[in-house]
């Protein structure tokens, strides 16, 4: 299954049915050299929703299953970073948060790297109808082979000329197990001249549950259809935070347009 969200790197609180602030943890540990970052935050009220209380004080830890552990740095107020430890795939990591003797926490497994084997690209045969450059725009393909008997997780991340591209694209292998995968689906006002790289995140099933349930809420909220009163997205935090902690295992390639 394939699922493409468009402006979904927008602040978004959709906790509308609590009176008491909750706790927001948002963090990623990747196979990429860090650093590694959490951020903590809290929802706000409905009726003043940019103001986004930021949490300083806290104890952030990352650990993983072999026993190394590191206590994150608090490099701004709300923002906590990792500097040692290290992403592999295969190891599973922990997230220990305590906020003024509250604890929260979650696990996630790195799933092993799957390679890219090539993006390419193609001249579309329409224009984008808002954009004021009228020269050929090209959408973009990104192949990959997915393994055989395990369920796996994606999400394909887009840069444009180094600025990230204002939409993410979530898969799934239910119907695809085992085999070589082509989406070309990635587009964002591309033309010759352009560079792009592509990201093939590998994610395990709770973080693509998390974006999954998000993606719907924006798609909602944006009037996307009529889903009823928003609800909070998945989480794989413990005590009642809402975000997600996330092992991840990307790979890369870069295309320039010609």
């Amino acid at each position: 299954m394939i699922l493409i969200f468009y402006s979904c790197e927008k602040v978004i609180d959709v906790d509308l049915n609590s009176a008491s602030p909750k706790v927001v943890i948002e963090g990623i540990i990747n196979n990429k050299p860090g650093p590694y970052k959490v951020s903590l935050t809290k929802t706000t009220d409905y009726f003043n929703p940019q103001d986004f209380p930021l949490i300083s004080g806290a104890e952030v830890i990352i650990s993983d299953n072999l026993g190394n552990t590191e206590i994150l740095s608090e490099k701004s107020a709300g923002n906590y970073e990792a500097s040692a430890i290290e992403g592999i795939p295969g190891r599973t990591y922990t997230l220990q948060v305590t906020i003024e003797g509250e604890a929260f926490s979650s696990t996630s497994e790195m799933p092993n790297t799957t390679l890219i084997d090539s993006i390419t690209s193609t001249e579309m045969p329409f224009m984008n109808p808002h954009s004021e450059n009228t020269n050929p725009q090209y959408r973009i393909t990104c192949y990959f082979k997915d393994s055989v008997g395990v369920n796996e997780f994606f999400r394909i991340i887009a840069y444009k000329n180094k600025e990230k591209i204002p939409s993410f694209y979530l898969l799934d292998d239910k119907i695809t197990d085992g085999n070589q995968l082509g989406y070309g689906g990635i587009f964002g006002n591309i033309y010759l001249g352009d560079t792009v790289d592509i990201e093939l995140v590998k994610i395990d099933q709770k973080v693509y549950e998390f974006y999954n349930t998000l993606a719907n809420i924006i798609v909602s909220g944006d009037g996307g259809r009529d889903v009823g009163t928003p609800a909070n997205p998945n989480t794989n935090i413990s005590n009642g935070a809402l975000g997600y902690f996330g092992a991840l295992a990307i790979d890369k390639k870069t295309l320039i347009i010609e």
